[in-house]
């Protein structure tokens, strides 16, 4: 940060780069709601199990949109589970792993299961990237929906490269934890 309080050239590139991350994660779900939404052939018990082999096995084009449609899905409930287990210090059992996986959807769960965890997590997302864009740091205690605003309006904007300076990192684990508790 320049003595003026401005980013760094480097900082800008950084903060840029990791919105672009959380925008590339919201068009994900994007697609992934409108997906759910137009065709309930995509996830549930049959859906997610046989009518998957059945997709990959036949391989036409409705069947390949389908498949990369679940292949989305499994990446937004891998970034889920990556999301619950970022704090954790040392060698993971796989119990633990289990626990860590069980706020997620799975494949074979119903389409409006999907629907209602990508919304929330959407929520979620667009928040931290208008807080981050607007250098908004809220208390990590605060509940989703309800943040406590500890500053705003400062003339530099935070990134999570530089989290000994704010809170955005804490911010994002807050209002993710606060939705798995949900």
């Amino acid at each position: 940060m320049t003595s003026s309080g401005q980013l760094t050239g480097q900082q800008q590139l950084d903060l840029q780069r990791e919105v672009g991350e959380l925008e590339g994660q919201l068009s994900l779900m994007d697609t992934s709601l409108n997906a759910l939404r137009a065709d309930s052939s995509l996830t549930g018990p049959y859906a997610g199990s046989v009518l998957r082999f059945w997709d990959k096995a036949t391989g036409g084009e409705k069947e390949v949109f389908r498949e990369n449609i679940r292949l989305g899905l499994e990446k937004l409930r891998v970034s889920g589970i990556l999301e619950n287990t970022k704090n954790t210090k040392g060698a993971i059992s796989d119990k633990e792993m289990d626990l860590f996986k069980s706020p997620t959807p799975k494949i074979t769960d119903q389409e409006g299961v999907w629907i209602a965890w990508i919304e929330k997590r959407q929520k979620v997302l667009r928040d931290v990237i208008y807080r981050m864009q607007n250098n908004i740091r809220i208390d990590p205690a605060s509940e989703v929906g309800n943040p406590i605003v500890i500053s705003s309006g400062a003339t530099s904007a935070p990134t999570t490269n530089t989290m000994q300076n704010n809170n955005v990192s804490t911010d994002i684990e807050a209002d993710f934890n606060n939705i798995i508790l949900d």
